[in-house]
């Protein structure tokens, strides 16, 4: 950050970045909570289909 604030053009462009990616990744944290319970939730049903199958045949 002081690289870019020691440059004022540099500054005018990239000034808000650090902000603006902060704020982003805080706006993707549920959608990304989201894609990691759906992705557990289908490999978790995944290795359970075949081990039902078993208990079936019993």
């Amino acid at each position: 950050t002081e690289l870019i604030s020691s440059r004022p053009e540099w500054k005018t462009r990239y000034g808000t970045l650090l902000g603006d990616l902060k704020n982003l990744y805080r706006d993707r944290e549920p959608y990304l909570r989201a894609l990691v319970y759906y992705s557990e939730f289908l490999r978790v049903n995944t290795q359970i289909l075949p081990l039902a199958d078993r208990f079936e045949r019993l």
